[in-house]
């Protein structure tokens, strides 16, 4: 599905207001597509990144932040036998598109399927959370579409 950006209704423009920025000369020479990407997210993801995330789903909406997905996870992984303190934290990301589920990149594909099986089922909020690990999930580059390029940065991936 595309997302199309436009202006919220009753949108006023203030006078001295920046103008968008002249990207032409940019597309022209190459550096920002000049339509819009046909690739999809997961086609673009790197495959060993997608080996050492984790799905974490039915989260409780309006109480759970990267931060405090981050904050929930790190410390059981920092005792479990595959965390190896000299590659650094344990989370190396949180990627969150909604505030329904958020995908958790661990150091290791051993330690994302560790995390799976301790947190699936786990009671937060008085919600249980859905753990699976990302590498056996379905492909969804069939559902999900990149969006239009610059619309959440360059290429829109994130």
């Amino acid at each position: 599905r595309e997302i199309r950006v436009n202006r919220p209704a009753g949108f006023v423009e203030v006078p001295g207001m920046a103008k968008p920025m002249d990207v032409s000369m940019l597309k022209m020479s190459g550096v920002i597509p000049s339509g819009p990407p046909t690739a999809t997210v997961a086609a673009v993801m790197d495959p060993a990144r997608r080996a050492r995330e984790m799905y974490l789903g039915n989260l409780p909406e309006g109480q759970m932040t990267a931060e405090a997905v981050r904050e929930l996870i790190a410390p059981a992984c920092l005792v479990h036998p595959a965390f190896n303190a000299l590659l650094g934290d344990p989370v190396l990301g949180v990627r969150m598109p909604t505030a329904k589920y958020c995908f958790v990149e661990l150091q290791s594909a051993e330690l994302a399927q560790a995390a799976v099986q301790l947190f699936n089922g786990m009671e937060v909020f008085g919600r249980r959370l859905t753990a699976q690990y990302h590498a056996l999930m379905p492909d969804e580059s069939a559902a999900v579409k990149a969006p239009a390029a610059g619309v959440l940065g360059f290429g829109g991936v994130l």
